[in-house]
């Protein structure tokens, strides 16, 4: 089994399937978080696990197109996705757009994976996902620092 999948992972093929695979985890990893909020507070909210796997995957996809049809493709499929999540947003009329600016940022984090930038990508989705996952954290530590302390920081 292990020698089939180095055997798999030193293919050519798998360079062309790479990127796709990368960009699969990262949709998969946001779509879980939004998943379990949406679980948690039982309340409907844009996107769940399958949907940022497919924006991840069309980021992906998108980048890969620019290189046949040039960089517009990219923008038109970043644009098509805005005006998606647009009309989601206007048709829920739920407060809040976290869901759907992690949704443009997961679409441009699948771009980072067709270009190979897998770093940069991973790091990113962390700290989305981390972002997403410690919402009550970062409310309470707000609420906890003053306007002096923030000044402190900034010197």
């Amino acid at each position: 089994m292990v020698e089939a999948l180095k055997e798999i992972v030193n293919s050519q093929v798998w360079g062309l399937y790479e990127p796709y695979v990368v960009s699969l985890i990262i949709g998969a990893l946001v779509g879980a978080e939004r998943e379990f909020k949406k679980q948690r507070e039982k309340v409907p909210s844009f996107g769940g696990i399958r949907t940022f796997i497919l924006i991840s995957l069309l980021g992906t996809l998108s980048g890969n197109l620019s290189e046949f049809f040039g960089l517009p493709s990219l923008y038109l499929a970043f644009v098509g996705l805005f005006i998606l999540i647009s009309v989601a947003q206007y048709l829920e009329k739920a407060p809040g757009l976290t869901s759907e600016i992690s949704a443009l940022i997961t679409f441009l984090l699948g771009a980072l994976s067709y270009k190979k930038e897998y770093q940069l990508a991973a790091f990113l989705a962390v700290a989305l996902v981390s972002t997403l996952s410690f919402k009550k954290q970062l409310h309470a530590l707000i609420k906890h620092i003053t306007l002096q302390d923030l000044y402190a920081f900034l010197k």
